[in-house]
Formats: C-alpha cells, sequence, structure tokens
C-alpha cells in the first residue's frame, strides 16, 4: 500500500502547479475519493480504528477543500469547465450504478464458491499448525 500513498501524496503535491483553481479543486477531490475508495476496499491499517481514523482524516480535508472552493476566483471560462466536470461526474455515476448492481447480482445468484466436506476454524497464530495436521 505504500506505493499507493506515495503516489497520492505525488499527485496532491502536483495539482497546485495547475494554472485553473478549478482544476486544481476538482482533482485534488477526486484523488482524494479515490484514496478513500482504496483504504475501505483494501483496509490497508492492521486495526480497524487506524482505517476509520484515515478516512475521517481525509474527510475532514476534503470539507476543508469544498469550503476552500467557495473562496476561488473563477472567471467565464472557468465555470464553464466546471459544469463539463459536473456533467461529466453525474454520467459516470449513472453508469457505475447499474453495473454496481450487475455485480451484485450476479454475486447473489452467480457460481457460489468451493464447498468443503469439513470446515475447521482456528486462530491462526495458536492453533494453525493443528489444523493443517487434522486435514
Amino acid at each position: 500500500y505504500l506505493p499507493v500513498l506515495l503516489t497520492r501524496s505525488l499527485f496532491i503535491g502536483v495539482v497546485p502547479i495547475l494554472p485553473r483553481a478549478s482544476a486544481q479543486i476538482y482533482l485534488l477531490q477526486i484523488s482524494l475519493i479515490i484514496s478513500f475508495a482504496m483504504v475501505m476496499h483494501f483496509k490497508p491499517w492492521r486495526m480497524r480504528s487506524l482505517n476509520w481514523m484515515d478516512v475521517f482524516f481525509g474527510t475532514v480535508v476534503l470539507v476543508l477543500l469544498n469550503i476552500a472552493s467557495f473562496m476561488a476566483v473563477v472567471g467565464q471560462d472557468d465555470v464553464k469547465v466546471i459544469g463539463w466536470l459536473c456533467v461529466t461526474t453525474a454520467i459516470l455515476v449513472l453508469l457505475v450504478l447499474p453495473a454496481l448492481v450487475a455485480v451484485s447480482v450476479w454475486k447473489r445468484i452467480g457460481v457460489s464458491a468451493r464447498c468443503y466436506e469439513f470446515f475447521l476454524c482456528h486462530h491462526k497464530a495458536e492453533a494453525g499448525a493443528f489444523a493443517r495436521w487434522l486435514k
């Protein structure tokens, strides 16, 4: 997960080079949202509370970024860019929602996982070798 963190940090550091404030804000928001999605999916930290803490502090940064976006001076060209970015984002959301529904239906009615004759439940730290021996 370290390369993901380094890439996110590099991207956040490079985005302010862009000349338009609207592009900077939009790209920072997208990078943070992708980072949140990855943290929630992969859960890279050992403890659950650390994953939630990462998402919480990232959400605080995202909220501050959204509040700061109201203070940005935008020209007429930026308004058009913001409009197109909003429309593009809405279209992407509308395209992703049916895909998510299809994946959840596929998982629900699709081929089930491999069935085992016996199920061994064990604590990996202390009884893993014993469970393998029983197999």
